[in-house]
Order: structure tokens, then sequence, then C-alpha cells
């Protein structure tokens, strides 16, 4: 099984919340996403959620405030038809001042990266696990407010 973990990055906005999105071309295939990587050996799955946010946003600020559960899926690869099996650990994570991302296009294949309004952020969201994720992040953030961090040191996911 392939291990992953990601962010829902959230920003107070004056009208609301705005999310964090990845627009990349992966296997010919436009898509918006929201960041997310394997797991590194001997990384917890928020310490590897933080990193790939990092790494693909630019955002350097973000902090995971909470777990948002795990989804899976079953894919398989142009040079590879074997089925593969994936869970991913999503992350709640914030951004205290809407830091504005500074990856370049081009990089693993992101053409984009863009705050979007929370609606729109489920509407553009490419994939349904993603798109429930965002729903779940908006939420939670609402009855959160500026939540604490975590360190995710005792995290059991993945």
């Amino acid at each position: 099984m392939h291990k992953s973990a990601g962010g829902v990055v959230v920003s107070a906005t004056p009208g609301g919340v705005s999310v964090l999105l990845i627009r990349r071309i992966r296997y010919g295939h436009d898509e918006w996403v929201v960041p997310k990587g394997h797991i590194e050996p001997g990384e917890t799955p928020v310490q590897a959620a933080l990193r790939e946010v990092a790494e693909e946003t630019g955002l350097g600020n973000a902090r995971a405030a909470r777990r948002l559960g795990v989804y899976r899926y079953t894919f398989s690869l142009p040079n590879d038809p074997r089925e593969h099996h994936k869970s991913v650990a999503m992350f709640l994570m914030t951004s205290p001042d809407g830091e504005v991302p500074l990856t370049a296009p081009g990089r693993e294949g992101i053409e984009d990266v863009r705050w979007v309004d929370a609606e729109e952020a489920e509407g553009l969201a490419s994939h349904k696990n993603e798109r429930a994720m965002i729903r779940k992040a908006v939420r939670a953030a609402a009855r959160l407010g500026r939540a604490a961090a975590i360190d995710g040191a005792d995290d059991p996911l993945c």
C-alpha cells in the first residue's frame, strides 16, 4: 500500500475562508488538487503533509490544526497497469497571514498555485475524495477558529 499525506490549507479572508489549490498536469490530465505526497521513511503523516505543502506551494508558514481523516483509492500508471492501492492522511492546515505561495510553475507538473474561495475550491477540485476533505476542512475551520497547531508525534495515521 502506498502511503501519502497532505493538507487542506485555509486562510481567513474578509469574505470568509480561502483554500489553497494546485493546478497540475499529470499523465496528460489537467487537474486541481490539494498539496500531498509520499510519506518519507522516519516521517509522521503530519510531518510529511507539512513538507509536501511547503515543497508544492512554497507556503512556509502552514500549521497543522487537526486531522481530517484518511481516504483510500486505487490507481494504475501508464507504464504499469497493475492496480496500486493508496491511503492519504489529510490534515486541516492554517496559514496565519495568507502568505502568497511562491512555487514557480512547472515544478512537479505544477502549473498554478492559487487561493480560492472555499465554495469555488470545492467546485474546482478534480477528485471527489478531495472535495469531501475540502468540505470537512472548511466546516472544521469554522468550528475551530484559529486552532492551535499539533505536532503529530503521536499520530497513528498511516
